[in-house]
């Protein structure tokens, strides 16, 4: 049995109860981040690559504190750090499939990854995304 964050169990464990008004509150949040979320994502592509969130700065500062919903979060952060912005600029800047071949030599010359791997495997080896060698690269 897997949990909301991707950790594994033997035993079920038990699914978050809230009551009606807790759970309309839950929901009201979560439309609320997908709009700014949606907005967001329409507004960077309309506007210059290296732009940062201008839009709408301070309502993201003030979610941010409040929480971001689990099930936005995968969108949410490769947005606040830029990725898709940053991965066009090295691909300019160094040419295509950059990422792969710094990969690829990463896990060539890397005196680390060794105890990398040990220290991951001791620290979540009861995650989904830690299961194989190199599951979240």
């Amino acid at each position: 049995m897997k949990d909301q964050y991707g950790f594994i169990h033997e035993k079920p464990i038990p699914m978050e109860s809230l009551d009606k008004k807790a759970l309309k509150e839950k929901q009201a949040k979560e439309r609320k981040w997908y709009k700014m979320v949606k907005d967001w994502e329409k507004d960077k592509e309309s506007s210059r690559e290296d732009a940062g969130p201008t839009s709408f700065p301070d309502e993201l500062k003030t979610r941010i504190w409040q929480g971001c919903p689990n099930s936005l979060r995968g969108r949410v952060w490769p947005l606040m750090l830029r990725i898709k912005e940053i991965k066009h600029s090295n691909e300019r800047e160094f040419g295509a499939h950059i990422y792969e071949r710094m990969k690829d030599k990463a896990r060539r010359n890397s005196q680390d990854l060794r105890q990398i791997d040990l220290d991951v495997h001791r620290t979540y080896r009861n995650h989904e995304m830690f299961q194989w060698k190199y599951g979240v690269m």
